[in-house]
């Protein structure tokens, strides 16, 4: 929502802040410099997080293409899987996803193909595929819904839209730690940089070049 009335108080979750990360380590490690997306239905802040995706990989690797699909679908993995095959079709080495259940099926395709590496969304993903998931672009929903309970018990809750994004840890980029030798020596350093500087307001993952 968009909109705060009464004691009601929407939550948005800017999920392409972390994602514009994972895209920075995509771009990295993308050896066909084409990564994908799959999306469950066309919302914006899934399209949000998409765009912050593309443009994280852009901003470490000028030659990287895209490729995304819609599923329309929050809960078909096997959709999701034929989704992501096709994209694997297509050069596709290193996929992203917001697409819940769905997802499940973005995951077995990757298993299923060697050289594919696939990041987890919304949550730490890590665990379904240890080998293959450098890390996740998460929601701690948990943390959102304690600072927002503590304000009612002490008292200082207002109605208003209430945005979460790296400031405050609630949206972060969780790297696999497995990952860690792997990973280039300097990209720790640009990672935090970009993160401290969409804290601080100086980079817009959805309108970075």
């Amino acid at each position: 929502g968009s909109r705060a009335l009464h004691n009601v108080s929407p939550m948005i979750f800017r999920l392409e802040e972390a994602s514009y990360l994972a895209g920075m380590v995509a771009g990295r490690l993308t050896r066909s410099n084409v990564i994908g997306f799959v999306g469950g239905v066309e919302l914006p802040p899934v399209k949000a997080a998409y765009q912050g995706w593309v443009n994280g990989a852009k901003s470490v690797n000028r030659g990287i293409t895209s490729r995304f699909t819609y599923l329309n679908n929050w809960d078909d993995a096997a959709l999701g899987r034929e989704a992501a095959l096709a994209l694997i079709r297509v050069k596709v080495d290193v996929f992203h996803h917001n697409a819940d259940a769905a997802a499940l099926g973005v995951f077995q395709a990757a298993k299923e193909t060697p050289g594919v590496l696939v990041f987890g969304a919304n949550a730490d993903q890590s665990a379904l595929a240890l080998e293959i998931v450098p890390g996740s672009a998460m929601i701690d929903l948990p943390r959102a819904f304690l600072a927002l309970a503590r304000e009612v018990q002490k008292g200082h809750f207002r109605p208003r839209v209430i945005v979460f994004g790296l400031e405050g840890g609630v949206v972060r980029y969780e790297p696999n730690p497995k990952f860690a030798g792997s990973l280039p020596a300097n990209l720790a350093a640009q990672l935090q940089g970009a993160r401290d500087s969409i804290i601080a307001g100086t980079l817009r993952p959805v309108a970075a070049k």
